[in-house]
């Protein structure tokens, strides 16, 4: 899918059967429509993708760079070398990642080793539906059972 960032439009330019395919091979599809996409004059300055694993591999093979200490967030364009295409991670699908990782685990560490518990979230939901409270986290009952049709919902 092309959006414009100056513009209000967005056109799907494809649709490609990636279930299987590795990091390398994904990199291929994307600088195959980078390159379709130069060709009409559509210059694109990002992909935006959710976070799996594969992705990690597609944009190293790209010659992005996303890990923690060694960041470079963006690959040159396969058309031109002088240009380049910028990484992002969709915000809402990682905070989704996360959640989904807080909840299965039950507990996650912080960088200084302390917990992080999904059994609070539990907890202050509980409180505010035996109170009838309506709090600024809002967090409803969906958000604690997400599993049931709400792993990938944005607003949750």
């Amino acid at each position: 899918m092309v959006v414009a960032l100056n513009g209000c439009w967005k056109v799907p330019i494809g649709y490609f059967m990636i279930d299987g395919l590795t990091g390398v091979e994904r990199a291929n599809l994307v600088n195959q429509c980078l390159l379709k996409l130069d060709e009409v004059g559509v210059v694109v300055a990002s992909v935006t993708c959710d976070g799996p694993s594969c992705n990690f591999s597609m944009f190293s093979s790209l010659g992005a760079e996303v890990k923690p200490l060694d960041i470079k967030p963006y690959f040159t364009h396969p058309a031109d070398s002088s240009r380049v295409v910028y990484v992002i991670f969709d915000a809402c699908h990682m905070l989704n990642l996360v959640r989904n990782c807080l909840a299965s685990y039950g507990i996650l560490k912080n960088g200084d080793g302390e917990n992080i518990n999904w059994n609070y979230i539990e907890q202050l939901h509980k409180v505010q539906e035996s109170e009838g409270l309506r709090l600024g986290n809002k967090v409803r009952s969906a958000h604690i059972q997400w599993k049931k049709k709400q792993k990938m919902k944005h607003r949750l």
